[in-house]
């Protein structure tokens, strides 16, 4: 025959529960030239099944030929089964001298030979390899290593075996060197480098170099584990110690300790929280279709004076904030929430498309997240409108569990 298909592994079956019958396509010369893989999808582990035992082969009554596998048990959707040629690697055809030309038994040793070359290309295509122009050769790994990992040397010459403190020790590093020296030349000026949040950096960036999650890649391009060299003289804070530069962990905690106590005077005084406030085994109340509906807002916590709360509407003093809210409904199919500008009838931020099926019962929140600027003597309120009218507890459905019930909520972050 002619070896016309490099075929000798099927895709994954996967198991049903009751499928036993597999099959395929390549042709073979025996039972035994079949490998049968059970794998558990899960943690893709696997397991070679045993012919006879597991498994029994069905071929056509002419060999070589295609055929199918049988499995002793079945298996269910948690397992595939995979299969593939496993034909051996030796060539017992024999040329005795002066004999009849076999051309039979000698067109099945080019056929074994074609599909011992496809066998062993399969497994070359699973492995890791160089490019074809690369130079490198003979590469060997070495051996495992407990809670080690492979890297190249620093000749990129060998793959050698490495633990996370020859990369991650902060001691390790030469900080002195170009770039970093460049890069704190320009900003330890102007106080610490410190890993922040976005609302953290703008608290200390007026005296701090700042590195947000966000920034990092691109303020910091070669920050990479190694030390960072401060400037320990921010007038925002003092640290309980003044070592030169962070070369372990008690100076960090002490330079972080100070950021703590900065963002606690500097951060914790400017927030207001409004919301709905109702007695105990109240409803929020009916939530009509057909327009935007002003939601409640009857009470405030306001410690720092930064706003007015008023026949549910919010004043705030001029300011950049960050605000965040929820504004439940029930059983009203599609809803959306804004926060609005009354005074000058513009939307500041649009709430989260949300759904509460009209006949599935469960509720949901239109969430709005942003920030906004604002000037002094601006009317603000959230709005909300619905796809299907709910009377009594459209905009929400009363717990009876604690002392009151709470519909809408909205937060306000003023920076500073």
């Amino acid at each position: 025959m002619t070896v016309s298909s490099t075929t000798i592994k099927t895709a994954p079956f996967t198991g049903d529960g009751a499928t036993i019958t597999f099959a395929f396509s390549w042709k073979v010369w025996a039972e035994s030239e079949i490998k049968v893989i059970l794998r558990l999808v899960s943690d893709g582990s696997e397991t070679t099944l045993t012919l006879t035992t597991d498994y029994s082969v069905t071929l056509g009554s002419t060999l070589p030929s295609a055929g199918s596998i049988t499995t002793v048990e079945t298996y269910e959707s948690t397992h595939e089964i995979v299969i593939k040629a496993n034909f051996p690697r030796t060539q017992e055809v024999d040329y005795g001298e002066g004999d009849t030309f076999p051309a039979e038994s000698h067109e099945e040793a080019l056929d074994r030979g074609v599909r011992l070359s496809q066998q062993l290309q399969e497994q070359l295509s699973r492995a890791i390899l160089f490019p074809e122009s690369s130079t490198f050769e003979d590469v060997v790994l070495p051996e495992p290593a407990s809670d080690e990992y492979l890297r190249w040397n620093n000749a990129a010459t060998a793959l050698v075996n490495a633990s996370a403190i020859e990369v991650g020790d902060i001691n390790a590093h030469n900080i002195d060197a170009a770039p970093h020296s460049n890069w704190y030349a320009t900003n330890e000026a102007s106080g610490p480098v410190v890993l922040a949040t976005d609302n953290q950096a703008t608290a200390l960036n007026s005296q701090t170099a700042v590195l947000t999650p966000f920034s990092a890649a691109s303020a910091f391009p070669f920050f990479d584990g190694d030390l960072l060299e401060i400037s320990w003289a921010p007038l925002n804070y003092t640290p309980s110690a003044a070592p030169a530069e962070a070369n372990d962990a008690s100076d960090i905690t002490a330079h972080l300790q100070g950021i703590d106590t900065a963002l606690a005077t500097v951060g914790s005084e400017n927030f207001v929280i409004v919301w709905d406030q109702k007695t105990l085994n109240s409803n929020g109340g009916s939530f009509t279709t057909g327009a935007y509906r002003t939601r409640t807002l009857n009470t405030a916590s306001d410690t720092y004076n930064i706003a007015t709360l008023s026949s549910d509407q919010i004043t705030l003093n001029s300011g950049t904030y960050e605000v965040i809210g929820f504004a439940p409904a029930y059983k009203v199919d599609s809803h959306q929430a804004r926060l609005q500008n009354v005074t000058d009838n513009n939307t500041l931020l649009w709430g989260r498309n949300a759904r509460s099926g009209s006949a599935d019962g469960v509720p949901s929140e239109s969430i709005i997240m942003g920030q906004i600027v604002v000037a002094a003597n601006k009317a603000l309120e959230i709005q909300h409108i619905c796809q299907t009218t709910a009377n009594t507890t459209g905009f929400g459905s009363a717990t009876n569990l604690a002392s009151i019930e709470v519909y809408a909520m909205m937060q306000f972050y003023k920076h500073t």
